[in-house]
């Protein structure tokens, strides 16, 4: 796959408006961009891989599941699980 950019954004406790972060460099740009609570943003980029975890049964149980959105989200998923 080689080499690339990853950027993680944690917009849990922001109090600003999430959408002036200026984070739109960070989308337009080559890199991977993880963001946590990624639904507080108004305007989220036309194409993006969702990532929904929900706990188990277990205590140490999750199950993660995704949806892509978008033609880049969907070239995305299919690098990740082809």
């Amino acid at each position: 796959m080689g080499e690339f950019h990853f950027f993680h954004m944690d917009l849990y406790r922001v109090e600003m408006d999430a959408d002036e972060l200026g984070l739109e460099e960070y989308f337009a740009g080559d890199g991977l961009t993880v963001i946590e609570w990624g639904k507080i943003l108004e305007d989220l980029p036309e194409s993006y891989v969702e990532v929904i975890l929900e706990k188990g049964t277990e205590e140490s149980q999750r199950t993660a599941n995704f949806q892509a959105f978008g033609s880049g989200g969907q070239n995305f998923y299919q690098r990740i699980f082809a």
